[in-house]
C-alpha cells in the first residue's frame, strides 16, 4: 500500500540525512493528465484535488534539489473545498495561502 511504503520511505530518508547523508523523498500529488491522473473523478476536482502542471513541478523541483529537505509533499490543493473531508484539526487549520507560491 502506498502510505505504508512513502511513510517507510520517508523515515528513512530523515535517518539518513541525520547521519549527514543525502537523501530526500517528495511524495506526489497529481501531475495534469498523465498517469493516474487520467482517472481523476469530477468529484475529487470538486474536494480540492487539482492536477499540477508539469512546468510549476519542476520550477519546485529545482528548488527543491537546491534546499535538500529530507521530505515533501508536492500537491496542488484547493484547502477550502479540501478541509470538509478532512479530520478536524487545528493542524489543517494552518494550511492557507501562503504555499501557493511556492
Amino acid at each position: 500500500n502506498y502510505a505504508a511504503a512513502n511513510s517507510a520511505l520517508d523515515t528513512f530518508s530523515h535517518y539518513r540525512q541525520q547521519l549527514g547523508l543525502p537523501c530526500q523523498t517528495i511524495n506526489f500529488g497529481t501531475w495534469g493528465d498523465i498517469g493516474m491522473a487520467r482517472r481523476l473523478t469530477q468529484e475529487q476536482r470538486a474536494r480540492g484535488v487539482i492536477p499540477m502542471q508539469t512546468n510549476h513541478i519542476f520550477r519546485v523541483l529545482t528548488r527543491l534539489f537546491i534546499e535538500k529537505p529530507a521530505h515533501v509533499v508536492l500537491a496542488a490543493l484547493d484547502w477550502k473545498r479540501l478541509q470538509p473531508y478532512l479530520y478536524p484539526s487545528p493542524f489543517f487549520n494552518a494550511f492557507d495561502v501562503e504555499f501557493q507560491n511556492i
